[in-house]
């Protein structure tokens, strides 16, 4: 999976081959394709399945503080942090993720489980903000949106930032974990500093806000640009 990652990131996933792969792992074609059937169906399932489940534990294992802005803060700090680490793995999932029609082109049970961990990923950061305006520490939002937004303001980090640059990788992570804190924060009052969704007869009714859409798979696997994927 190292190895792969690699390549997907130095060349693309399109001009990555079975034949290149084997090379550099050092064994023959015939023995990666014994384990792998194909470039296109088991392999690339194989390192989605990979680098998610890799996300999904670090986020998992950062869900931790006192109350819920601190875990937001926990949570925000390793999903930028696990973009810049120092692997080929994020660099790769995010070419991948740049062609979305490979996801289409995997076999349906292998894109279904693909698509799950991508939902489990999107469902640690919605019980933090369900949990959150729950306790009163965030405003009201809409949740899903919410979600997906906290992980769109990391989006793309990967093609500017510069580990050379003037922002150490902990600096960036600080200025991610603001962003996203001032998105759900209180006013001083308690109140919530910008109206969560446009008012309309719901609201002019006293209704508590609107019914979340439903998870589909598309909505999910605009991934965990989860990273991206």
């Amino acid at each position: 999976m190292r190895a792969a990652a690699a390549m997907y990131r130095e060349r693309g996933y399109e001009r990555s081959s079975m034949s290149a792969l084997a090379r550099r792992v050092g064994i023959s074609a015939p023995a990666l394709y014994y384990y792998f059937a194909s470039k296109g169906g088991r392999i690339l399932a194989a390192f989605l399945e990979y680098t998610l489940n890799d996300l999904h534990r670090t986020l998992s294992m950062a869900e931790r503080g006192q109350n819920w802005s601190e875990k937001l803060s926990s949570f925000v700090n390793a999903l930028v942090r696990w973009q810049l680490q120092q692997s080929p793995f994020p660099g790769a999932y995010d070419q991948i993720f740049a062609l979305g029609h490979l996801r289409q082109s995997l076999p349906a049970e292998m894109r279904e489980r693909v698509l799950s961990i991508e939902r489990e990923i999107y469902k640690l950061c919605k019980n933090i903000i369900v949990g959150g305006m729950a306790s009163g520490e965030f405003r009201r939002v809409p949740v899903q949106p919410t979600a997906f937004a906290i992980f769109g303001v990391g989006d793309y980090i990967l093609s500017w930032y510069r580990h050379d640059g003037k922002l150490s990788p902990a600096e960036l992570a600080r200025t991610y974990v603001d962003l996203v804190a001032a998105m759900l924060s209180q006013d001083r009052d308690g109140v919530a500093a910008a109206p969560p969704y446009p008012a309309g007869a719901a609201a002019r009714r006293g209704r508590a806000a609107p019914r979340q859409a439903k998870d589909t798979s598309a909505a999910a696997g605009r991934g965990t640009r989860t990273r991206k994927s």
